[in-house]
């Protein structure tokens, strides 16, 4: 199907995109960092899906949607603390074809932090001739290889096995 879209020069029409799995030769993902928060401490339902004025209905949908796709995968990479990021890692997973190559640009926590375990298990598992680039420098914003995040990142590079 087409939908309608207004950008810069007016409304256009645009294609939906269909990937079917295993048809990419190459991504690259800079995923959104939203994590959700502390419940308690938000008025928002659901902030990671919070953009393009999504109501709390429709946040809540995704989320269900969400755990009802990750539920049935074996092994996920996601995990609901580490955010959507590791939520695409599986998205990228199921659509690049064998001898494929990803590039991911990751929160540092990626790296190293407990929620991004399953992430890290994964990748090995799925992937050969992981490269990962970090920037060093004192601030973390610095650290970054996207413009807006202000926080330090890793650039993940891998083929799909």
């Amino acid at each position: 199907g087409q939908r309608p879209t207004t950008g810069e020069n007016g409304d256009i029409e645009v294609r939906d995109i269909r990937l079917p799995h295993e048809s990419v030769d190459l991504a690259i993902v800079n995923p959104p960092f939203a994590r959700p928060p502390d419940h308690e401490s938000t008025d928002v339902p659901v902030p990671s899906f919070a953009g393009f004025r999504t109501s709390g209905i429709e946040r809540r949908a995704m989320s269900h949607r969400l755990s009802r796709i990750c539920r049935s995968l074996d092994r996920p990479a996601g995990n609901g603390n580490a955010g959507l990021a590791s939520n695409l890692v599986d998205l990228v997973r199921a659509k690049v074809k064998s001898g494929g190559v990803v590039a991911f640009v990751l929160p540092i926590t990626s790296v190293q932090g407990r929620s991004w375990q399953s992430t890290r298990d994964v990748l090995p598992r799925d992937h050969s001739n992981i490269v990962v680039v970090t920037i060093v420098s004192a601030g973390s914003a610095d650290r970054a290889f996207s413009e807006d995040t202000g926080m330090a990142e890793a650039l993940v590079l891998a083929a799909r096995r």
